[in-house]
């Protein structure tokens, strides 16, 4: 769908506004967008980023569920889209949904360690050790680094 040109330029405000922190107006930007085309996805993408910035994780979740719905296309910003949602659902202790997206972002993104990462810290809470160690060794695997990003939580396979 090509949006209106008056819908860019309330989505090129909002990125504006919400790279300089002011993420209040960069909603009402992005909603001026949604607003005026509601099937052009990129505005959702980027306010739901924004109602994760307030903690309103119920909007972001559904600003998040109607660009996946709408589907673009870009398997990047789809997968982006899922670990979005997850970390919305794990930050309201929806495990079980957030699991199913973190899930959905490895099936379209499976070399993100960080994905296998999340996805580990969100298992390890349900007490689903050996899912979370096995998530923790593919992130540790891909990436090296990501260890220093569990936050001092090691997960210790059950013995």
């Amino acid at each position: 769908m090509k949006p209106s040109r008056q819908s860019v330029e309330h989505w090129e405000r909002g990125k504006t506004l919400s790279e300089s922190g002011q993420v209040r107006k960069a909603i009402e930007e992005f909603s001026k967008a949604t607003e005026r085309d509601p099937d052009w996805t990129l505005p959702y993408f980027w306010r739901a980023g924004q109602y994760e910035e307030l903690a309103d994780f119920r909007l972001a979740i559904t600003d998040y569920t109607t660009f996946i719905e709408l589907d673009t296309g870009s398997v990047a910003l789809m997968a982006e889209a899922y670990a979005g949602r997850a970390y919305s659902y794990k930050s309201q202790g929806d495990y079980q949904n957030a699991i199913q997206d973190y899930s959905a972002e490895l099936e379209l993104n499976p070399q993100s360690a960080l994905g296998y990462l999340d996805r580990s810290l969100v298992h390890d809470p349900q007490g689903n050790e050996e899912a979370a160690y096995a998530d923790y060794e593919k992130a540790i695997q891909l990436d090296p680094t990501v260890a220093s990003l569990a936050k001092g939580r090691p997960i210790r396979r059950s013995r």
